[in-house]
């Protein structure tokens, strides 16, 4: 049951499919083979234990159907502690139930949208029953609320439940919902006041619907007639033509957004009105400074704590490192891209896309960066300013703990892949999904690839057991997969993978001095 995505744009649609090497079958429906008992694992990697995590019944159909008949991915959710497994299934009745492990949800007409909550606790998901729709949330069914059209219509959007989402804390749950010709949120199962509309998800994949970190203020927009405003903990702010998703600082006692009004654009800080024609606006790791891309297409500049920076064609995003003293931005000027760090311009690039440099990353010691450099149909890394080997694609960098060690993946075309370790090459294998793991003292990196139609565990260049499939979840901040790798100790970790049809969770203790 591999991991698929729902509802993302067609681009990351081909690119799942082009993780399936040649000769490998695409399989949507559920393997007859036997599943055998789990036991221990000795490699040369260390010891391994698998434990049983679901069980798929080869009668269920875990796939879904269009009105043209093909067959979209399978939708499986993954806890953020990579050691939960939930997904949507039928027995070929029309019902569908949630299976979260090897427990089973009430059987429903639809079941649709499972997301873990933060701390991997708790489950939220959106039912059908009948021509109604419900959430439901650790269980407890929430109140129905009727479809938007007729279900008979077979309109592809008729539910009114939409931007589920916890809070940071995992104690508050929120979801949009359109009933009576209004919409209104809900909270914790209490209804808020209704609007004429609460805008939709941005590109189906971020909620409408925004906490501070702290989980103390919740945020969205809302609109009556032809204004919109912001409703933070239920009170509504100033009327506008149209207003951008919130953003809090991370101490949570400062917010801004952007706002425009006829031809301008600006932000709103605190509830004031700026005079910066932004584009966006960020806040620092200490909550202590904020910075915004501002101006208009081509004539974009930085304004840093109110101090403005010189004047580019583009800027193309905004990076602070994690002590909040150094920030680096993308910048366009004529058709040159590079970055700026610390108002610093970095080596010019002949502008050749769109996207030439991305994936800005800082170390943990705020000391290092590195960034992907595009050169028509070449990709690169570019470390502390030296440039890495060319490509015909790179993955974003991964800085260890230590600030010292770095690593990505690289492909020189299809069934050609590689992952880089402090600039040395892995061996070669048919495709490597994710970006690679450090571990907390950094001495292991470990990451998930794909050889003869199986995937296996790398970890310091060691092969472990091969699986039909090891479990990734795709992460719309870097808009690629990651990994459910995940390192417990400095010489254990743990992921999940799925052999016939079985889901397991794998824990493995290296062998010490396996470096």
């Amino acid at each position: 049951m591999k991991q698929k995505i729902g509802n993302i744009a067609a681009v990351v649609l081909l690119l799942v499919v082009l993780t399936i090497p040649l000769g490998c079958s695409l399989n949507t429906s559920i393997s007859q083979s036997v599943v055998t008992t789990p036991s221990a694992q000795i490699t040369e990697l260390g010891n391994s234990s698998e434990q049983l995590l679901s069980q798929i019944d080869p009668s269920w159909k875990l796939g879904r159907e269009d009105s043209n008949g093909a067959t979209f991915y399978n939708v499986d959710t993954i806890s953020p502690d990579g050691k939960h497994v939930a997904y949507q299934a039928s027995t070929g009745d029309n019902k569908f139930f949630m299976v979260m492990d090897n427990t089973f949800g009430k059987p429903y007409d639809g079941v649709y949208d499972l997301i873990f909550s933060p701390d991997s606790q708790r489950l939220v998901y959106i039912a059908r029953d009948g021509d109604n729709y419900l959430v439901v949330v650790d269980g407890h069914e929430g109140k129905r609320y009727p479809a938007l059209v007729p279900i008979d219509t077979h309109e592809s959007d008729t539910s009114p439940l939409s931007s589920l989402v916890f809070s940071p804390d995992s104690r508050n749950l929120a979801y949009v919902v359109q009933t009576g010709g209004k919409s209104l949120v809900v909270k914790n199962g209490v209804e808020g006041k209704s609007y004429d509309e609460i805008p939709s998800d941005i590109r189906d994949t971020i909620p409408c619907i925004t906490f501070s970190q702290d989980s103390k203020k919740m945020a969205y927009p809302a609109g009556t007639g032809n204004k919109e405003f912001m409703v933070i903990n239920g009170i509504a702010g100033n009327l506008y033509d149209h207003v951008s998703p919130i953003i809090f600082s991370p101490d949570g006692k400062h917010n801004t957004y952007t706002a425009g009004q006829g031809d301008k654009r600006f932000s709103v800080i605190d509830g004031k009105d700026q005079d910066d024609r932004v584009i966006f606006r960020t806040f620092s790791p200490d909550s202590r400074h904020t910075v915004c891309a501002a101006g208009l297409p081509g004539n974009q500049w930085i304004v840093e704590d109110g101090k403005a920076g010189p004047h580019y064609t583009q800027i193309l995003g905004l990076v602070f490192s994690p002590d909040s003293r150094r920030m680096v931005y993308g910048a366009v000027l004529a058709d040159n891209d590079f970055v700026v760090i610390n108002g610093v311009e970095g080596k010019h690039y002949q502008r050749s896309s769109y996207d030439d440099i991305s994936g800005i990353t800082f170390s943990l010691d705020s000391k290092r960066i590195a960034y992907v450099v595009r050169q028509t149909d070449k990709w690169f890394m570019v470390i502390d300013g030296s440039e890495g080997k060319q490509y015909s694609n790179v993955s974003n960098p991964v800085f260890s703990p230590d600030s010292r060690r770095i690593a990505y993946t690289a492909n020189n075309g299809f069934l050609d892949c590689v992952a880089v370790i402090d600039g040395v090459e892995s061996e070669v294998y048919n495709w490597i999904y994710t970006s690679p793991v450090f571990s907390p003292d950094s001495k292991y990196v470990a990451y998930a690839v794909q050889m003869d139609c199986k995937e296996l565990l790398v970890c310091n260049g060691l092969e472990d057991k091969a699986y039909d499939w090891i479990f990734e979840s795709f992460n719309w901040e870097i808009n690629w997969f990651s990994s459910t790798i995940i390192f417990d100790s400095p010489n254990s970790l743990h992921y999940l993978a799925e052999s016939g049809n079985s889901i397991y969770l794998v824990e493995k203790t290296i062998k010490k001095g396996k470096m």
